[in-house]
């Protein structure tokens, strides 16, 4: 049941979204194409045409995140809470696979939408900048970074499906409370990172020499302290991804009202 269950939000997501993940990638190379043309030529069409794509392709790439993640979110309250949960709760399913079937699809089409942007971003930059030197040069903190973004992105999105849940357990106006909760939710997890990476720099001696230190001292590649702190942030993220989504399914299986 789970994987019918995912499957059919799955398609149903990306039938919507696909058009947008693939405008990301489309734009990206004729970002590319257009810099490309203008570096070769110079003339003043082409620098036009040139900040032109590059506008609509940054455009392109807010409006895929910011539509992925408020439709995904918008599909769980709908199928769980709003208008479409009768056909949702009449599915001879337990509370705990429609949560997992609901969440594991919406946090696979924000995935999907950050790995579009990224590809996207390097597709676009490829011929600008010497990614193979910046990635050498940076170790491993670009990848960290990345997979930083993917991993608060999913914390974000799993506060706010916590704060539904939390917030349909009150008899009246569930809207402003799960807005409220969802927000408490994310201020806690944020709260709860940042003192593990403020114990972590008090802690560690060259991680406070790091942030004590000047921009003018920190040229050249990143300071292995600096990259300790990055992954500490990164396991913050990846402990708090989990927790979330197991608070979820036990907030849920207490019962909710559904609008």
């Amino acid at each position: 049941m789970l994987k019918k269950m995912m499957k059919y939000d799955f398609v149903r997501l990306e039938g919507v979204l696909l058009f947008l993940q693939l405008a990301v990638l489309l734009l990206a190379l004729l970002a590319r194409g257009s810099n490309a043309v203008y570096n070769e030529k110079g003339a003043m069409l082409w620098l036009v045409i040139d900040k032109i794509v590059s506008f609509a392709f940054i455009a392109v790439m807010a409006s895929a995140f910011f539509t992925t993640f408020f439709y995904s979110l918008s599909r769980f309250h709908a199928t769980v809470f709003g208008r479409l949960s009768y056909f949702t709760h009449t599915v001879p399913a337990k509370r705990g696979t429609v949560y997992d079937a609901k969440t594991l699809t919406g946090m696979a089409v924000n995935v999907i939408t950050l790995l579009a942007i990224g590809a996207g971003l390097l597709i676009s930059l490829w011929d600008q900048m010497d990614v193979k030197l910046l990635f050498e040069k940076s170790g491993n903190t670009a990848l960290v970074f990345c997979l930083t973004v993917v991993l608060e992105t999913l914390s974000l999105y799993l506060s706010v499906v916590l704060g539904l849940v939390l917030g349909h357990r009150f008899n009246r106006h569930k809207m402003p409370y799960s807005v409220l909760m969802s927000f408490a939710v994310y201020l806690a997890v944020s709260t709860a990172v940042s003192c593990g990476l403020g114990v972590f720099i008090a802690l560690n001696p060259e991680a406070r020499e790091v942030f004590s230190a000047s921009a003018s001292d920190l040229t050249g590649s990143i300071p292995p302290a600096l990259q300790s702190v990055m992954w500490i942030g990164t396991a913050c993220y990846a402990a708090a991804v989990p927790a979330l989504y197991l608070f979820g399914i036990k907030a849920l299986n207490k019962g909710v009202n559904v609008e």
